[in-house]
């Protein structure tokens, strides 16, 4: 398997790309077990938290 072929940049995506990304991302973490699951899961929580609060600023901006 080729891991770059599969890798996306996750910021060429449009915000709400983004925002259903860490969603599904953050579902498959629903119950973390290791460390490392919990980090990443905290990790997407953030970065959710930022997308949305930039989807709020541009819905506001363009209504």
């Amino acid at each position: 398997m080729n891991h770059a072929a599969t890798q996306i940049d996750i910021h060429q995506l449009a915000i709400q790309d983004r925002i259903d990304y860490y969603e599904q991302e953050l579902s498959l973490l629903s119950n973390p077990a290791t460390f490392r699951e919990k980090v990443l899961a905290n990790v997407y929580r953030c970065l959710l938290q930022t997308c949305l609060r930039q989807y709020g600023s541009q819905a506001s901006f363009m209504g």
